[in-house]
């Protein structure tokens, strides 16, 4: 019984230990709405949303140190960082091409990590 007892103390420590690298391995997550390629209007014209996903429960980094970089785009209008849940934040941008396409690229710097990226194309749809 006391052989037992210490192989399940040693399966719940080597967990917990699991369980606490696996917070600090990875960088947070960027995505878009939508997920592949946003595809403007014939004016060139597009919204789109970008969400953060936090990896660490306990970010360094505020909510809103998005860095956002452009090419062949003009940012028009962006929201303020929005909570969604627990860890994870939005914002809309609603932006135009000045060329047939462009991209968009959001990423963080964190000392955890590194830098998390995302990045999503546009294209003239109409």
């Amino acid at each position: 019984m006391l052989r037992l007892k210490k192989s399940v103390v040693r399966v719940l420590v080597f967990a917990m230990m699991f369980l606490f690298l696996y917070q600090n391995v990875f960088a947070c997550e960027m995505f878009f709405k939508p997920k592949d390629v946003v595809k403007a209007d014939a004016n060139g014209e597009f919204t789109l949303t970008i969400i953060v996903k936090w990896e660490h429960r306990k970010c360094v980094l505020k909510d809103n140190q998005v860095n956002i970089d452009t090419v062949n785009v003009e940012i028009i209008e962006q929201t303020k960082w929005k909570k969604v849940r627990r860890g994870r934040y939005k914002s809309v941008i609603k932006g135009k091409l000045t060329a047939e396409t462009g991209s968009i690229r959001a990423w963080r710097d964190c000392r955890k990590k590194g830098i998390s990226e995302g990045t999503i194309q546009i294209v003239k749809g109409g």
